[in-house]
């Protein structure tokens, strides 16, 4: 994925794909997890938004479970 696919992936979430709101570990902020799928692709996405910025991260759910993998 390019930036371009990425930022038509944030585009296009919705509550549909909203899975969870987790606690970083390191920096105790509020992770907020989305589970879209990509032409047949599951991703995991988790967004941190802050007053300046907005993180965000994607992976390819590859797991059988549907929980992040190592990809």
């Amino acid at each position: 994925m390019d930036a371009d696919d990425c930022c038509e992936v944030l585009k296009n979430l919705s509550a549909a794909n909203f899975a969870d709101r987790i606690e970083s570990e390191i920096t105790g902020e509020w992770m907020y997890v989305f589970k879209p799928r990509v032409a047949g692709t599951g991703l995991y996405v988790k967004l941190i938004l802050r007053s300046d910025c907005v993180f965000v991260s994607f992976h390819e759910e590859d797991t059988e479970d549907g929980n992040q993998g190592s990809a």
